[in-house]
């Protein structure tokens, strides 16, 4: 891969971060719920999870799971609806 390939690759991991984090922005207010509170519920920093919110911090699968588990559709136990909710599409 060349290093133009690499810039373009990491402007589009970048972006698809800060998208990331709007849609997951979005899914924490619609429930009514503070950052700090869901940093705790799902046991990180609140500047860890303030990171993740202003696309500045991947997430790995685990914490996609504890999100799912505090602010999924409990009237919906697929989980994977939820990631694909929150994740982006190409």
């Amino acid at each position: 891969m060349n290093t133009e390939d690499k810039q373009k690759r990491e402007a589009l991991r970048k972006k698809n971060l800060r998208k990331l984090g709007e849609k997951l922005r979005s899914v924490r207010q619609s429930k009514g719920a503070g950052r700090t509170e869901i940093a705790k519920a799902i046991g990180v920093h609140t500047s860890t999870y303030c990171r993740y919110e202003d696309g500045e911090l991947e997430m790995g699968i685990l914490t996609y799971l504890m999100l799912w588990d505090v602010l999924g559709d409990k009237n919906n136990s697929n989980m994977w609806k939820f990631v694909e909710d929150i994740n982006l599409k190409e």
